[in-house]
Protein backbone atom coordinates (compact mmCIF):
# COMPACT_ATOMS: atom_id res chain seq x y z
CA UNK A 1 0.00 0.00 0.00
CA UNK A 2 1.60 3.27 -1.01
CA UNK A 3 0.27 6.59 1.21
CA UNK A 4 0.90 10.17 1.30
CA UNK A 5 0.58 12.30 3.86
CA UNK A 6 -0.25 15.88 3.55
CA UNK A 7 -0.29 18.62 6.12
CA UNK A 8 -0.09 15.53 8.98
CA UNK A 9 -2.76 13.57 7.21
CA UNK A 10 -2.46 10.02 5.89
CA UNK A 11 -4.57 9.01 3.11
CA UNK A 12 -3.85 5.52 0.85
CA UNK A 13 -3.27 6.09 -2.84
CA UNK A 14 -5.68 4.25 -5.36
CA UNK A 15 -4.26 1.77 -7.47
CA UNK A 16 -4.72 2.75 -10.91
CA UNK A 17 -7.58 1.71 -13.48
CA UNK A 18 -8.85 0.20 -9.96
CA UNK A 19 -9.31 2.63 -7.68
CA UNK A 20 -9.16 2.19 -3.54
CA UNK A 21 -8.47 -1.31 -3.29
CA UNK A 22 -6.12 -1.11 -0.45
CA UNK A 23 -2.96 -2.34 -2.42
CA UNK A 24 -2.48 -5.49 -3.63
CA UNK A 25 -2.20 -8.80 -1.97
CA UNK A 26 1.14 -10.44 -2.34
CA UNK A 27 2.64 -13.29 -0.31
CA UNK A 28 5.76 -12.07 1.95
CA UNK A 29 7.39 -15.71 3.20
CA UNK A 30 8.40 -15.21 7.19
CA UNK A 31 12.11 -15.32 8.17
CA UNK A 32 13.27 -14.35 4.48
CA UNK A 33 14.87 -10.95 3.11
CA UNK A 34 12.54 -9.76 0.31
CA UNK A 35 12.76 -6.81 -2.10
CA UNK A 36 10.81 -3.93 -2.11
CA UNK A 37 11.09 -1.01 -5.31
CA UNK A 38 8.98 1.83 -6.20
CA UNK A 39 10.17 3.47 -8.91
CA UNK A 40 9.12 7.03 -9.57
CA UNK A 41 8.59 9.19 -13.32
CA UNK A 42 6.68 12.48 -12.83
CA UNK A 43 3.26 11.47 -11.18
CA UNK A 44 3.36 7.95 -11.95
CA UNK A 45 4.73 5.49 -9.11
CA UNK A 46 5.63 1.79 -10.17
CA UNK A 47 5.94 -0.87 -7.02
CA UNK A 48 7.34 -3.96 -7.51
CA UNK A 49 8.08 -6.99 -4.85
CA UNK A 50 10.97 -9.11 -5.41
CA UNK A 51 11.07 -8.33 -8.82
CA UNK A 52 7.45 -8.36 -9.68
CA UNK A 53 5.47 -5.29 -10.54
CA UNK A 54 2.45 -5.53 -8.09
CA UNK A 55 0.72 -2.36 -9.34
CA UNK A 56 0.48 1.67 -10.33
CA UNK A 57 -0.38 4.60 -8.77
CA UNK A 58 -0.46 8.36 -10.28
CA UNK A 59 -0.60 10.97 -7.60
CA UNK A 60 0.27 14.71 -8.57
CA UNK A 61 -0.04 15.96 -4.88
CA UNK A 62 3.85 16.67 -4.68
CA UNK A 63 6.11 18.21 -7.46
CA UNK A 64 9.04 19.17 -5.91
CA UNK A 65 12.07 16.91 -3.79
CA UNK A 66 10.37 15.99 -0.20
CA UNK A 67 10.76 13.14 2.29
CA UNK A 68 9.89 9.55 1.76
CA UNK A 69 9.39 6.74 4.63
CA UNK A 70 8.46 3.07 5.33
CA UNK A 71 6.14 2.19 7.83
CA UNK A 72 4.80 -1.30 9.38
CA UNK A 73 1.61 -2.39 11.02
CA UNK A 74 1.55 -2.87 14.80
CA UNK A 75 1.80 -6.18 14.89
CA UNK A 76 4.20 -6.77 12.21
CA UNK A 77 7.43 -7.21 12.65
CA UNK A 78 10.08 -6.20 9.71
CA UNK A 79 13.53 -4.97 8.85
CA UNK A 80 15.03 -2.56 6.52
CA UNK A 81 17.82 -2.64 5.48
CA UNK A 82 19.98 -0.87 2.21
CA UNK A 83 17.45 1.89 2.00
CA UNK A 84 18.31 4.43 -0.76
CA UNK A 85 17.00 6.38 -3.10
CA UNK A 86 18.40 7.12 -6.75
CA UNK A 87 17.77 10.01 -8.52
CA UNK A 88 18.02 10.31 -12.20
Amino acid sequence: MLYKVEKGKRTDLPVKDEGRTYGKVDKVPSGEWGLLRVVVHEKLFEVYHNGGKLYEVEDETFRDAGKVGLWTKADSIIYFDDFTITVK
